[in-house]
């Protein structure tokens, strides 16, 4: 029926087709190995933490894929608070006042210039006789304790340990100078002064009344001349409160000008914030509130909301921005 050596001729051609399957899917298993090795290193340097194996390459790349977009993405906590400052006003007047009106663009410059500058802590004192004898203008800082006081003073300075924070109510008993401006060797522009906290319910009966002596006698002798004004830093968490109030009475009797800034405004709901502005702007009406600023003021330091806006309004403050030359 077949040709003499036909099948001897068909066995060797199955041989062949047997043999050449084999290499083929030695090749195929090797080729296999290579892209499961491709997979591997690929998720690793995706996702160190979590190391996992996929037996199809389509997958492999999908959740690589997913892997560098979820790192492309800001958190979704992060975007929440990114969605809460969107488009929220830095300056709130009080009805029939106006915003502070936006700086040409030399005044701009100076302000940059300014806080270019590296800012240094000049002197600290817990005496309220031993200050500094100058005529540089000054902008005192309070809040409570942990408002956020020495945060924002970092963010303000563009220094990240300039001011130390602390978690211990009334620990800093000092008045801390620190510099804006100037040239090395010489006065600064500008002088931000730390004030220690307020508010310590715990504190020995001393601790307050030598915080009184210290801040009050401070604020009775420089303002008016070097003392501009004060920066009244509420936490946008806790609103205005009953220690705020006693500190605003205590500016009142002084007679010292002073203006609200709400801090952490990146944690509140866009109603909250709202309605503790409201409180404040209220306040502001109040008649024992005359020497309180119509503006209040809103900002956040981890989301770098409003810092750039507080610096030219404390600049502003000062008289520091000289007119555009001709």
């Amino acid at each position: 029926m077949f040709p003499e050596g036909s099948l001897l001729n068909l066995f060797g051609v199955r041989h062949t087709i047997l043999a050449h399957n084999n290499q083929a899917h030695t090749m195929l298993l090797r080729r296999c190995d290579h892209l499961r090795g491709v997979q591997r290193a690929l998720l690793r340097a995706s996702s160190p933490q979590s190391p996992c194996t996929f037996s199809l390459l389509p997958r492999a790349c999908a959740s690589f894929s997913s892997s560098s977009h979820a790192q492309s993405s800001p958190p979704k906590k992060t975007r929440k608070k990114q969605a809460r400052l969107a488009n929220l006003p830095v300056f709130w007047p009080i009805a029939g006042v106006s915003a502070p009106p936006q700086l040409r663009p030399h005044e701009v410059d100076v302000v940059n210039r300014l806080f270019k500058v590296d800012s240094t802590l000049i002197t600290s004192t817990s005496d309220p006789t031993d200050l500094p004898q100058w005529e540089v203008p000054e902008i005192a800082f309070a809040g409570r304790s942990n408002a956020g006081k020495s945060s924002l003073i970092n963010a303000l300075t563009g220094q990240k340990s300039l001011v130390r924070t602390s978690k211990t109510p009334g620990r800093t008993q000092q008045l801390h100078f620190l510099s804006v401006g100037g040239k090395k060797g010489s006065l600064p522009d500008l002088a931000l002064v730390d004030m220690p906290g307020f508010g310590f319910a715990t504190a020995p009966k001393k601790v307050v009344d030598e915080w009184h002596a210290l801040v009050g006698g401070f604020i009775e002798n420089r303002r008016g001349i070097n003392l501009k004004t004060t920066m009244l830093l509420i936490d946008a968490r806790r609103g205005l409160g009953p220690a705020d109030h006693d500190f605003m009475d205590f500016l009142h009797d002084l007679g010292a000008l002073y203006q609200v800034v709400f801090t952490k405004a990146d944690t509140v709901s866009r109603s909250e914030l709202e309605k503790q502005i409201q409180k404040a702007q209220d306040v502001a009406l109040s008649a024992d509130r005359m020497s309180m600023n119509p503006i209040i003021q809103v900002c956040s330091v981890k989301e770098s909301f409003g810092v750039k806006e507080l610096q030219r309004q404390l600049v502003s403050m000062t008289g520091l921005l000289a007119p555009a030359s001709d």
